[in-house]
């Protein structure tokens, strides 16, 4: 995730996209926003409900 801030007013702006920079502020309609350090990843506890997909039985997997 990249965290786009406006100089104008300082509101963050967050995207999966790196190229968002320049783009008018969400906020005030300001042009330039500017790239800010990535943020960093989801910790590993928030994503501990997701549970582990089931291996298939090889005659289902190597099928010719």
């Amino acid at each position: 995730m990249n965290r786009y801030k406006c100089p104008e007013c300082g509101g963050n702006q967050y995207s999966t996209d790196p190229n968002k920079a320049g783009e008018p502020c969400i906020y005030c309609g300001h042009k330039g926003t500017k790239l800010m350090r990535r943020r960093v990843k989801r910790r590993s506890h928030e994503n501990r409900h997701i549970l582990p997909v089931p291996s298939m039985p090889k005659q289902l997997v190597n099928r010719e």
